[in-house]
């Protein structure tokens, strides 16, 4: 039996990547063209134009996918609806940084636990306590940015892991996991870091290059409020450089 990826029940749901919402306007279906990449690692597993959004991934079961995920999804949409389709500026409050890192960090787990090639990054009492509480895994450190759409008309999606092996450094001895989801206007991207039995030195906390300091805000750990987006944005071609930022410094 599989289970839910946020507690011990059968994973018996299936959880979009991107939200359903994304497909309706004023409660009304739409059909826009969406450019969508889906990467892992390295890799491009999948680059598409598609009308509606409707990747899922069946790795959660029925109560949390529509309990408490569907709760922390309708908070998120109302945070954040018009940067995501406008890209309208955004003063992020304490509750909008707390509903926008633990957006991203549900959805971290969404996609790891829907890739069957890559170990499982989080913890099992980390996932669970998350469930009931928002709390975010510990060595989890979270960041916003913004693109800028090729066409004004079109909206985008991107999804990319990757778990990095540092093998030098101050960080090495620890794998670095890097996930970053992008919906619309909006970049997330969440990073972890687990220790090894080769790891020197204790647990890192990242600090971004001065390159992405006026690209990307933190949210966690401990923001209370957030500008997004930065005083630069790139363009959704250079959305590699996001994804392999952490392997470049």
């Amino acid at each position: 039996m599989r289970h839910c990826a946020f507690c011990p029940n059968e994973a018996d749901s299936r959880e979009h990547v991107w939200d359903d919402w994304l497909n309706r306007k004023e409660g009304k279906r739409v059909r826009l063209r969406r450019y969508v990449t889906e990467r892992a690692g390295q890799k491009l597993v999948r680059k598409y134009t598609i009308a509606s959004i409707k990747i899922t991934r069946a790795v959660v079961c029925g109560p949390c996918n529509h309990g408490w995920m569907s709760s922390l999804t309708a908070r998120m949409k109302d945070a954040a609806e018009l940067s995501i389709r406008r890209g309208a500026a955004w003063k992020l409050t304490a509750s909008d940084v707390a509903t926008v890192t633990a957006y991203a960090f549900m959805k971290a787990v969404i996609v790891n636990h829907g890739a069957d090639n890559q170990p499982r990054v989080f913890h099992p009492a980390d996932r669970h306590r998350f469930r009931s509480t928002l709390a975010i895994a510990p060595s989890t450190q979270a960041w916003i940015s913004k693109i800028v759409l090729d066409q004004p008309t079109d909206e985008f999606g991107h999804v990319a892991a990757r778990l990095v092996h540092i093998e030098k450094g101050p960080i090495r001895g620890y794998d670095l996991y890097v996930y970053t989801f992008v919906t619309g206007y909006l970049v997330m991207q969440i990073t972890s870091c687990r220790r090894t039995k080769w790891a020197t030195g204790p647990s890192p906390v990242l600090v971004q290059a001065p390159y992405w300091d006026p690209v990307a805000s933190p949210t966690w750990p401990a923001q209370t409020r957030a500008r997004w987006p930065g005083l630069r944005y790139p363009k959704s071609a250079a959305l590699q450089k996001s994804d392999a930022r952490w392997e470049q410094q």
